[in-house]
């Protein structure tokens, strides 16, 4: 019995942590930007979690935009290199955080890395 209301009430928190924060958004990965930034130097909880976060959306979605062919990424380049230049342009557009963040990938990426299909509208 206990089962059922704990799988609610974790369901309930986690919604309403989504439902106030900024998760998704440019906003969000620009924040995650920022506090990759500062793992290297500063080792706070709060950067630590926000840095991860942004350097595994930055790759799952380069890998997989990369895979259906909307970006053409060099197999030399590197992680590093992919997150920086997202960081780069995010930090050159802020007007753009209110999009969402796999749009944003996508925009700072096919500057660089051109694909061979283009997404569908």
């Amino acid at each position: 019995m206990k089962k059922p209301i704990v799988l609610v009430a974790l369901f309930l928190v986690t919604a309403g942590a989504f439902g106030q924060s900024t998760f998704g958004t440019g906003q969000w990965l620009h924040d995650g930007w920022q506090a990759s930034q500062k793992m290297t130097t500063n080792l706070d909880r709060s950067d630590l979690e926000a840095g991860g976060e942004y350097m595994g959306f930055v790759l799952g979605t380069t890998r997989m935009m990369a895979a259906i062919e909307w970006l053409d990424v060099p197999a030399t380049s590197t992680l590093g290199q992919w997150l920086d230049v997202v960081g780069k342009y995010l930090d050159d557009h802020p007007e753009d955080w209110n999009l969402r963040a796999e749009f944003l990938v996508y925009r700072a990426l096919v500057a660089v890395w051109p694909g061979k299909k283009k997404p569908p509208n």
